[in-house]
């Protein structure tokens, strides 16, 4: 279904202040670098959420660093004294505030926010969160849980636009060009006309992990896939880092000795990336990624 958003450049600059919001919904976003926050205060008011994006200077790789909070008045919270803002071993770059044009939001409901964002962020495991822990969902009235879930749903939708993929949920599946639709263990019919196809990557002929193409052509290991315990000191460092993630975010469980197995879907990877991540070591991952008969990845898409 299309959905209908609204971006303004404050500054004809996409790198700089961006306005964001939707038809028939009270909430708007701002995205904009850490340094301009001065010049966004005085527009700000009430309760809100928001998303800092940076860098740790001591780590070796790309994976972001987020920081999720949220507050009664947003105004007093974002100022450079704030405990996240004043680290010296992060380089924050952007923020992302969400608030509402109505004032409709009250603290529960940015408490509730804050949570279910970072629950979605631990989930995902693309960045890596400085909040110490996972905040409790308070308990809300009926009509204020379908409210805040709404509420997240449009935020979901915008916070790609702004920059941030931390929460990005699983693509939709494509169809892979050249896959035969009269097999029934390779192809399911979907609502949407797409084709969900199924690849399989072995280890010594066993099969470790499944996955799916996401409409990019990228890979989204499934749940119940296997991923090495033990890698190679050659393993990229972003893939160690994400394999990190997944451990310490709780999504991988003990299967044995030398394999964890993953709780949550996880992607999208490229080929290779989903496979140096299952087996530890460098693989093309167009041909070792096949389908239950053997077709491989590379002989499916153009």
């Amino acid at each position: 279904m299309p959905a209908a958003v609204h971006l303004v450049l404050r500054d004809a600059d996409p790198s700089g202040i961006v306005i964001a919001t939707r038809d028939n919904w009270t909430g708007r976003a701002y995205g904009l670098p850490v340094g301009d926050l001065q010049y966004l205060l005085p527009a700000l008011s009430g309760a809100g959420v928001y998303v800092l994006i940076g860098d740790n200077e001591d780590a070796d790789d790309d994976i972001p660093v987020v920081y999720i909070g949220e507050a009664e008045d947003i105004t007093s919270r974002l100022r450079p004294n704030h405990s996240q803002l004043s680290r010296a071993d992060i380089a924050w770059r952007r923020v992302v505030v969400f608030a509402s044009q109505s004032d409709d939001l009250h603290k529960a409901h940015v408490r509730w926010l804050e949570a279910e964002l970072v629950k979605l962020a631990k989930l995902a495991s693309r960045c890596r969160l400085t909040n110490s822990n996972t905040p409790p969902s308070p308990r809300l009235p009926e009509f204020d849980e379908v409210f805040v879930q709404a509420f997240l749903d449009n935020m979901l939708v915008l916070y790609p636009l702004l920059g941030v993929d931390v929460f990005v949920p699983p693509r939709t599946p494509r169809r892979l060009l050249n896959a035969p639709d009269t097999v029934e263990t390779l192809t399911v019919e979907r609502a949407d006309s797409t084709i969900d196809v199924e690849l399989v990557l072995r280890v010594a002929g066993d099969v470790r992990a499944r996955a799916r193409v996401d409409a990019d052509g990228r890979l989204m290991i499934l749940k119940g896939s296997s991923i090495a315990r033990h890698v190679q000191t050659s393993e990229r460092n972003k893939t160690a880092a994400t394999r990190q993630l997944l451990v310490e975010n709780g999504n991988v469980v003990e299967r044995d000795e030398n394999w964890w197995t993953i709780t949550t879907d996880h992607g999208p990877l490229s080929p290779s990336a989903a496979g140096l991540l299952v087996t530890g070591y460098s693989v093309n991952g167009r041909v070792v990624w096949q389908t239950d008969t053997g077709v491989s990845y590379a002989d499916l898409t153009l």
